[in-house]
């Protein structure tokens, strides 16, 4: 009998400790008001109480509406024992408000996530005897009261509406949507897209919601309080002028109530946006589509370098505007150097406007000290409703000529080097010259003496020579490419045994030599008029496809440099045969494309 009451005691100590060990990872909470009816000449004390373990780091949401004025503030911390004797941290906030306006409001009301679970205390309604909220609270009071289909669960109510910053804009504007959600529930939370919006002639960005939320407010719709909050969610830029129409946005989320959670749907309805079109008016020609408030840098990453040798070129461009559409300005003319491979490049966002960067190779083609030219972007203001140039500051260059190693070795001289010299005197010279020419005359005297007549040639024989040179005129001929087509053909495709044996300079030249002759041929373009930016100007012009243009352009490029680039400064070629056959085979592709065009026109 002892032993069956020792063991029930040791079951009910062993079940006291288990509650007490779940409530030390339990968080406590409590709200309470000193007063429940005010007017807005009083104030009222809002005491807010939390225990658990790390209650000092956790951070609180907005806790009253912002037409409460703040008198006063403590946050302390508050210690107390468990059940066992341990201290446990706690928290102790206290709020001294004052009303600015009369109404009933929900102090005290908020939701936070602490070990895993969430926790939602409802607070305390406190009713200010006062005068009626301001004319334009009302008049979004009224905005809402006139919208329909707002979903209705008991005496919850959950309304979406989409809003724009503007609903005039220029085309490439930036438009910013937002959601503003209106609700009289105690919580809204996990709002998510059902589908995604098609968004036709608008350039979108999703924002990311964790980052653009902004303050809650609480409004009166009829004289009940409300809680209103604007979500920015997309970033817009049109594309087209015209009447634009931004579609309904459908979304699901989660709302709290005092009967539990439910999963509520709700739809926008659909906005209108007028888009002008970008004068043509005082339109600068650097002009690409730029559109917002901009800023423009051009920078020399090395100013001094080697004859031959790049350095880089660096653009950069921070806008307001649409980043990702955004182009580098164009590039003037250099005397005495060559751009190559323009190209954009990831910057590290550090500035609080996005910034376009990009790079390029500038090789220097003379020694000396060169002058990079000022490089002009042009971009769209809204605010100004007009067109702004901006004009980087002239670069200087410096351009080291190579050293020529053999000036600076000594004389050397050996013993051939020595006849050598011996034999640039005009005396000995014209000695030996002498002797030379005796010699071989006396040889032909001698061999003539000995060597037998011969009977002169039949008639016959004279004509064997011309039928022979007439055949073989016949094979030349045949072996002859019958265009200048196949000429280029032959070219491209023998220029892979200069490749092969690692003669870059020759296989570069062949490649800019065939080139050169297609565009001469197609568009009567002499060699020193052809450029990159000229190559892509006469495709497109002709309706060749954007990638063999660019494909195009590259290749001219990059057989460009390597045949201004001095032999000293070209990189060793290491790659393997396949390697080689693989870039050899691409860049016929390309040549062979243009080719074709020639076919066509002959």
């Amino acid at each position: 009998m002892r032993r069956r009451i020792y063991l029930l005691l040791f079951l009910l100590a062993l079940l006291q400790f288990s509650a007490f060990t779940a409530e030390a990872f339990q968080l406590q909470v409590s709200v309470s008001v000193n007063k429940r009816r005010v007017t807005v000449q009083e104030t009222v004390t809002l005491t807010v109480s939390l225990q658990g373990s790390g209650i000092e780091k956790v951070s609180l949401p907005e806790l009253f509406p912002s037409s409460f004025n703040v008198i006063s503030k403590s946050d302390r911390p508050n210690l107390v024992q468990d059940a066992f004797g341990k201290p446990v941290g706690g928290r102790l906030i206290k709020y001294q408000l004052q009303p600015t306006f009369g109404g009933k409001f929900r102090l005290g009301a908020f939701s936070i996530t602490y070990a895993g679970e969430t926790y939602r205390v409802a607070g305390e309604v406190v009713e200010v005897q006062g005068p009626n909220p301001p004319p334009s609270k009302k008049r979004e009071a009224e905005n809402f009261d006139t919208v329909q289909n707002i979903p209705v669960y008991g005496s919850t109510v959950v309304k979406l509406a989409a809003e724009v910053d503007r609903s005039r804009a220029y085309v490439n504007e930036k438009i910013t949507l937002s959601i503003r959600i209106t609700h009289n529930s105690l919580e809204v939370s996990e709002i998510k897209l059902t589908e995604a919006p098609r968004l036709a002639n608008f350039w979108n960005r999703e924002l990311d919601l964790a980052k653009h939320v902004n303050p809650s407010r609480e409004i009166f719709v009829g004289g009940r309080p409300f809680v209103t909050q604007l979500i920015p969610r997309f970033i817009l830029y049109p594309t087209t002028s015209g009447k634009l129409t931004i579609p309904a946005l459908s979304y699901s989320m989660n709302v709290l109530t005092a009967k539990g959670s439910k999963t509520m749907q709700a739809m926008t309805s659909p906005i209108t946006i007028d888009v002008m079109p970008l004068p043509e008016k005082g339109q600068p020609p650097e002009f690409k589509g730029a559109v917002g408030s901009c800023n423009f840098r051009a920078e020399l990453k090395e100013k001094v370098t080697k004859l031959g040798a790049p350095t880089h070129l660096v653009l950069e461009v921070e806008t307001d505007g649409n980043i990702d559409s955004i182009t580098p300005p164009p590039l003037p003319q250099i005397e005495g150097a060559k751009v190559y491979n323009l190209n954009r490049v990831s910057v590290k966002q550090e500035k609080e406007l996005p910034v376009a960067c990009w790079e390029a190779d500038l090789v220097p083609t003379t020694a000396g000290k060169l002058t990079i030219p000022a490089i002009s972007f042009a971009y769209f203001d809204p605010k100004q409703k007009g067109y702004q140039v901006i004009k980087s500051e002239p670069m200087m260059l410096e351009v080291i000529a190579p050293i020529n190693k053999a000036k600076n070795e000594p004389n050397r001289r050996s013993f051939f080097s020595f006849l050598f010299a011996i034999f640039q005197l005009k005396v000995v010279r014209y000695g030996l010259l002498i002797i030379l020419v005796g010699s071989g005359l006396a040889v032909g005297f001698i061999l003539a003496k000995r060597q037998p007549e011969k009977s002169p040639p039949s008639p016959n024989t004279s004509k064997t020579p011309k039928k022979v040179s007439g055949q073989l005129n016949e094979t030349l001929s045949e072996n002859r490419p019958k265009s200048v087509a196949e000429e280029l053909r032959r070219i491209v495709n023998s220029s892979f045994g200069k490749l092969h044996r690692g003669d870059e300079r020759a296989y570069a030249g062949e490649l800019l030599r065939t080139m050169r002759k297609i565009f001469e041929t197609l568009f009567s373009v002499q060699s020193s008029e052809l450029t990159a930016e000229r190559i892509e100007e006469l495709l497109l012009a002709k309706g060749v496809e954007i990638e063999t243009c660019q494909k195009t352009k590259d290749l001219f490029q990059e057989c460009e440099k390597i045949c201004y680039t001095p032999v000293g400064l070209l990189p060793d070629a290491e790659e393997d045969r396949d390697k080689k056959y693989a870039r050899f085979t691409q860049a016929r592709e390309t040549i062979f494309k243009l080719i074709e065009m020639i076919d066509g026109k002959i």
